[in-house]
């Protein structure tokens, strides 16, 4: 099966953070994790696409977890001059 090897290669790099599974023969795959109560699905048709899925929700993921560099009481929020605040 020529997928074996990319499927080979997901599961050593991804493995231990998501369950990867072909929805039925000849169909979909599909990817899920958890996270707390939050759980992450995601469905393409080929080991690909699943690949450059999984690789954006992760990258989305660690964007999000970075710390903020805003002064401590700043809220990140701007202001328009002349406009009421």
């Amino acid at each position: 099966m020529p997928g074996d090897a990319s499927l080979a290669r997901l599961f050593r790099e991804y493995g231990d953070r998501w369950v990867i599974e072909r929805v039925g023969r000849g169909t979909e795959w599909v990817a899920c994790r958890r996270d707390g109560d939050l759980i992450d699905i995601i469905g393409a048709r080929d080991l690909g696409g699943l690949r450059y899925h999984m690789d954006a929700a992760e990258k989305e993921e660690a964007a999000v977890a970075l710390p903020s560099h805003r002064p401590p009481g700043d809220s990140g929020t701007s202001r328009t001059a002349g406009l009421p605040g």
